[in-house]
């Protein structure tokens, strides 16, 4: 079935569900079940879609010539190895460690650039590729990075850019101190001052060090997917936490240190119980509501009951458990607090997540340390900074809302009175 007919297919479900949907409260009990398996059916449509979109990319990628050649280099190549990247003169990321190792391959482009971030010994610039490469994240192991809005590098890797954010903290109400009113005939109309916050971003190097044995590195084939992967898993893993928890000193601000987290009263402590994922409902605004949960709390969230005893998650032995809560998608992380810790429950809309990457990876290679153990130390710096685009708490009629709400670590009951 090619993406058009599935797109179709999934477009006639929604206005299926849209139907039942228009009945309201008359809605029986036997049209709710065709309304969840509708959804059910759209999600997985959805999911199909994506990955018929995804190989269709790849095929389009691969099915373009090679139209740069190799340079004459005294490098011995593997000649079996025919994963030609365009426009890198490289065979494979393998291939493009081995010239570093060297140091002296013309397809090199070194650089010695301190305003690119780079060490004063200097690094060569990973070819964009190879870049995209690496930080090709999967967004069921990268939490922020393939959900954020990522500003695409521009000028030097330290350029800061800055752009306005309303101020909707306070008594100011949601639009940011703009007010209307109705008017009579002949009546001045009166002044209102809107308000706007400053956000900036300037990206920060991170720094991740491998140590690959030297023989590996001649096997180009078995480095280049090795030492991809290795440095992808780490610049991630790094990522993710500086996203999520990171105090804005030398690196990304985490939204967990925004000022616009709320962090919603749990019940009980060391629970999760129904009651506590409304309330973060209730408290969250935002175009795009994801649900992150430590993996440590899978087990309560599995056995949730509503208030008639029902499972509020479907389990089911063959299929799993449906993605979602609250029609809200459902990932769990290991990169969050654990259970009955300050955010071990997390409502999100990343969207409001601001990315921005700095000029390409910078990649330096030394045999110096580990000579005697025959290994060389692989280090590459990539620019990147990130922070929540809403400065605070939006405020509607005395009432906190934000994209961003936790569970706090403490119950209600135990919090003292002040």
């Amino acid at each position: 079935m090619s993406i058009e007919e599935l797109r179709a297919l999934r477009l006639s479900k929604i206005e299926k569900m849209d139907a039942l949907l228009k009945k309201g409260e008359n809605i029986s009990e036997e049209e709710t079940k065709s309304f969840d398996a509708l959804d059910k059916s759209q999600a997985d449509l959805k999911a199909q879609i994506q990955r018929s979109e995804k190989l269709s990319s790849l095929n389009e990628e691969l099915s373009k010539p090679t139209s740069k050649a190799f340079k004459d280099v005294n490098i011995a190549k593997n000649v079996a190895d025919d994963e030609v990247l365009e426009n890198t003169g490289f065979k494979n990321f393998g291939e493009y460690l081995q010239a570093v190792q060297g140091g002296v391959d013309s397809r090199l482009n070194f650089t010695a650039d301190q305003s690119l971030g780079v060490p004063k010994e200097g690094g060569f610039l990973v070819p964009p590729e190879f870049g995209k490469l690496l930080i090709d994240y999967d967004p069921d192991q990268s939490l922020v990075r393939p959900r954020a809005t990522v500003l695409p590098a521009s000028g030097s890797s330290e350029a800061e850019i800055r752009f306005p954010s309303l101020d909707q903290s306070g008594a100011d109400n949601m639009y940011a101190g703009v007010s209307v009113s109705w008017l009579d005939e002949n009546k001045q109309i009166p002044s209102s001052n809107w308000k706007l916050k400053e956000i900036s971003l300037r990206a920060k190097g991170i720094k991740g060090l491998i140590p690959l044995s030297n023989e590996l590195l001649r096997n180009t084939a078995t480095s280049s997917k090795l030492a991809s992967t290795l440095l992808r898993q780490a610049l991630s893993f790094a990522e993710d936490e500086a996203f999520i928890s990171g105090d804005g000193v030398g690196k990304p601000t985490g939204f967990l240190k925004s000022a616009c987290l709320i962090k919603s009263k749990r019940l009980q402590s060391n629970k999760i119980s129904v009651d506590d994922l409304l309330q973060m409902i209730s408290s969250f605004r935002g175009k795009s509501p994801q649900w992150i949960i430590s993996k440590t709390a899978f087990i309560q969230i599995a056995n949730l009951k509503d208030s008639v005893g029902n499972l509020l998650w479907q389990q089911n032995v063959i299929n799993g458990f449906k993605g979602t809560i609250f029609g809200y998608p459902v990932t769990f992380s290991d990169y969050i607090p654990t259970l009955g810790t300050v955010a071990d429950v997390i409502l999100a809309d990343f969207s409001k997540y601001y990315i921005k990457d700095g000029q390409g990876i910078v990649l330096s290679m030394s045999s110096h340390e580990n000579f005697s153990s025959d290994k060389t130390l692989i280090k590459a710096t990539k620019f990147v900074d990130g922070k929540v685009a809403t400065t605070d708490k939006m405020n509607i009629k005395g009432v906190d809302y934000s994209p961003f709400v936790a569970l706090d670590g403490s119950s209600a009951k135990n919090t003292p009175s002040v």
